[in-house]
């Protein structure tokens, strides 16, 4: 979820574009402090994109190298697009900003959508339903998980909607009371899904 966090490299470059830099500096400030600044579902770069079922794109400007002496300086965008794009259409919008070039990561991860009718989505809901006794419900998220390494898989977490979020932050952890709920569900829903 870039957009709960602050880009400080964005920041920067933005404090930084008010002073005069020419050239090669001065396009990365522009494109690093006034387009990339907040713009987490890729407006400002043109490459919004939303799909009814799977939600917007989500873009983070994670790495910055910029070296005056370089010809090879760089922002690494990390992507999340859903279905309706693909990386050749992302990179051909931005190969129209003052660039000298924009490369593909060998690391793609193509878009990922198990429907909710399919049976084991269905299985997955009723186990979820008759456990806790909450309405189960498909949830679609922006990040990769291990469910996409499976033609069908999909995430089924222990997140709760009474949980404390912890989720990838400093002192991760989880209650034990939603760890032992949790248990219990995985155990019925590798049952129901065996059997």
């Amino acid at each position: 979820m870039p957009a709960s966090g602050v880009n400080g490299a964005t920041y920067l470059a933005l404090f930084l574009s008010q002073f005069d830099f020419a050239g090669p500096a001065k396009d990365y400030l522009d494109i690093a402090g006034k387009i990339l600044l907040n713009d987490h579902e890729g407006e400002n770069l043109k490459i919004a994109h939303v799909d009814e079922k799977m939600g917007a794109l989500s873009m983070n400007a994670g790495v910055f190298r910029f070296d005056e002496t370089s010809d090879d300086n760089t922002i690494a965008l990390n992507i999340r697009y859903p279905k309706g794009t693909s990386p050749e259409q992302i990179k051909s919008i931005l190969e129209t900003l003052p660039v000298a070039s924009v490369s593909l990561s060998e690391h793609g991860h193509t878009p990922h959508y198990v429907p909710m009718e399919d049976p084991l989505v269905q299985t997955l809901l009723n186990v979820y339903e008759k456990q806790t006794g909450l309405k189960g419900h498909e949830q679609v998220i922006g990040g990769g998980t291990f469910g996409r390494l499976l033609e069908r898989g999909v995430a089924y977490g222990a997140m709760f909607p009474d949980s404390i979020d912890t989720m990838h932050q400093a002192n991760e952890f989880i209650a034990l009371d939603d760890l032992f709920r949790a248990a219990a569900i995985y155990a019925e829903a590798i049952y129901e899904l065996i059997k």
